[in-house]
């Protein structure tokens, strides 16, 4: 591999500056630093993440990150027991009123990814909104299912506009992993259950033939609910928007744990450290 190779070649080359153990105390360094930004770079992508463990503001119902505001602009729902990770997750069911946050920093139309787990009581004879920035039927972005069991998510500018369609689904009550992507400049959006892309329908309508969007986009995005009603009949865990297509119509596994954002801080003390060494070993050779 040529990673590798280019890493032993640099840890051989720096014998005359470091000593054996210092070389490979390095190597193990910038292979820990690599993975790092790597992870790094997935976690600055997140634009809002809401696990609803219930230790927020608002009775739970307030984000845990946003780059935007994390507090419930309308903060209607329960709290449930029942989650995929942690504490608890979000029960809209029954619902009459929204559980919305701002839009402004929290989502961005260009690019995205918007994802979650959800469980169903459900799922083939009720509509349901997983996510909505509504205003009116000229101006509607959603992701959502519908009541034959489809996933729709579509972006509707009133005469223009496009809309996904999914494959019939009939899910029980196990907890699966949804996720919808879009991209303008790539012109590419994709629905995932499971990680796996559903082989989908692409319309488009007007004058649109693109992944773009026109209208208007609400001051306020819904969670669980859909067009100011319309609530997710079961549980939604781990709800996350981010600001890139962070799968590009591919096939992924889902997490295997809770979402977690790295600490920025935690590159700056890899860094410092490597600074360190380097510092000691050019004192210890003058």
């Amino acid at each position: 591999m040529e990673g590798k190779d280019g890493m032993d070649r640099m840890v051989s080359l720096s014998t005359s500056f470091f000593t054996l153990e210092e070389g490979c105390l390095m190597k193990r360094f910038f292979l820990a630093f690599i993975l790092a930004i790597t992870s790094a770079s997935v976690a600055q992508a997140t634009l809002f993440l809401a696990d609803y463990d219930g230790d927020t503001g608002n009775g739970g119902l307030d984000a845990d990150f946003a780059v935007g505001s994390t507090v419930a602009t309308a903060a209607n729902g329960a709290i449930s027991a029942t989650a995929k990770w942690g504490a608890g997750a979000i029960d809209p069911s029954g619902e009459t009123e929204l559980l919305s946050y701002a839009t402004a920093g929290n989502f961005n139309l260009s690019a995205g990814t918007i994802e979650m787990w959800i469980r169903t009581d459900t799922w083939n004879t009720e509509w349901g909104g997983f996510f909505n920035a509504y205003i009116d039927n000229s101006n509607d972005i959603r992701f959502w299912k519908r009541n034959d069991g489809r996933l729709q998510a579509y972006m509707d500018s009133g005469a223009d506009g496009w809309n996904l369609w999914g494959p019939v689904l009939n899910l029980g009550s196990d907890w699966y992993h949804l996720a919808w992507t879009w991209d303008s400049v790539a012109d590419t959006t994709t629905m995932y259950l499971d990680g796996v892309p559903q082989a989908s329908s692409l319309f488009f309508s007007g004058v649109t033939t693109a992944i773009e969007y026109t209208g208007t986009v609400d001051a306020n995005f819904e969670v669980g609910a859909a067009q100011n009603g319309l609530e997710f009949q079961g549980q939604i865990d781990d709800f996350r928007i981010s600001a890139t297509d962070l799968y590009g119509g591919q096939s992924f596994t889902p997490p295997t744990g809770p979402y977690v954002i790295p600490e920025p801080g935690s590159l700056s003390m890899l860094a410092m450290a490597a600074l360190m060494v380097l510092g000691r070993r050019r004192r210890e050779l003058t």
